[in-house]
């Protein structure tokens, strides 16, 4: 666990205890969700069927402190860290890209609705394949990201959960790349786009 990481997790610990301290309603976040969208990176051939591999593509898992910071309980404001995965795994092998998302939204909750705007820093960015038999087996490393997020989604008060649907733009720089035992120049690549959609639920407690 990198220093960006435990730093995170202690604001989070911290703004829990903190809320409750100061009597709002304070309660642990659990959330996962799925997004699509960004630029390919690579396909790969799965029972016959090219599949392909695209930048912040994937299922997400996160963990984090949410508060509601007035009596009516209208503006909420989620910090959390999370793990997210995208890419095809079989028998032999996986080709995936993975990162850490670093996530603050702040959301304001009229009746059963929710919406809300934040930032997502994205931690080791990174594009993988390791497949048996191949002799190009290796990856492409991003610089940490940050990026913007919106979203909307349905949340009743009196309830402990919520479905979203979420939108983020982001962008990742690449900043070393090694296949097949081979290190490549990546100074001259663009920037990959890694805005994408998604379906999102969390459950408080």
């Amino acid at each position: 666990m990198n220093k960006s990481t435990m730093k995170f997790l202690a604001i989070a610990v911290g703004l829990l205890g903190a809320a409750q301290a100061q009597a709002f309603d304070a309660k642990w976040d659990l959330g996962f969700g799925y997004d699509v969208g960004g630029d390919r990176l690579g396909s790969v051939s799965v029972n016959g069927s090219n599949t392909n591999v695209n930048t912040n593509k994937g299922v997400a898992f996160s963990l984090g402190a949410s508060i509601t910071n007035d009596d009516a309980k209208q503006f909420e404001t989620v910090a959390s860290i999370g793990f997210k995965t995208g890419g095809p795994r079989a028998e032999n092998g996986t080709v995936a890209f993975t990162s850490l998302p670093l996530t603050l939204m702040q959301h304001y909750r009229p009746n059963d609705m929710r919406l809300g705007l934040g930032v997502s820093y994205n931690i080791s960015p990174e594009y993988k394949q390791n497949i048996d038999g191949q002799n190009d087996n290796g990856s492409l490393s991003f610089d940490d990201a940050l990026g913007l997020v919106a979203q909307l989604g349905w949340a009743p008060v009196a309830q402990k959960y919520s479905i979203d649907l979420r939108y983020t733009s982001i962008k990742y720089t690449a900043n070393a790349a090694k296949f097949g035992n081979v290190n490549y120049n990546v100074s001259n690549l663009s920037k990959f786009d890694g805005s994408s959609i998604g379906i999102y639920s969390s459950i408080r407690f």
